[in-house]
């Protein structure tokens, strides 16, 4: 048996939409957004989107954080909810309510993060052509 779906489209809105990650509850998704690369002001921060009770539509699409310096290009969720957002820096750390709780500051500007080790606590970051890694006290959020 073979089952069957279509694509339906949520958000048409984006410049450069780019890494995505859901909230350990899954009721909220976050979206960053890269923006148009050619335009000189360029929209770049990560949106929050509530799902709707059944998590078929997306509701808001609020600003969620800004990032700075640099923008979001990946991110990643700890299981208390936290955002771990790639920067121009290192790794921003920012709370389910959007305010920046600190940084993991590297050299390089850093593309993507995720969070790995047994205990999944430990951050990897690619950053050019380096892989940084740091063990952390949070773990991340992890689907079964």
């Amino acid at each position: 048996m073979t089952l069957r779906r279509e694509l339906e489209l949520v958000v048409d809105d984006f410049d450069g939409p780019n890494g995505i990650a859901f909230s350990p509850d899954e009721r909220r998704l976050y979206v960053s957004e890269t923006g148009d690369q050619t335009n000189e002001t360029p929209r770049q921060y990560i949106r929050m989107f509530e799902l709707s009770p059944d998590g078929r539509k997306l509701l808001s699409g609020e600003i969620f954080h800004k990032i700075d310096p640099g923008y979001c290009d990946g991110l990643r969720i700890d299981e208390e909810g936290n955002l771990w957002s790639s920067a121009d820096d290192g790794v921003h750390c920012i709370d389910p309510q959007g305010n920046l709780l600190g940084k993991v500051l590297v050299p390089r500007r850093v593309s993507n993060v995720a969070f790995g080790g047994p205990s999944k606590n430990r951050l990897f970051m690619t950053a050019s052509d380096t892989l940084y890694a740091i063990f952390l006290n949070r773990r991340g959020s992890q689907c079964p």
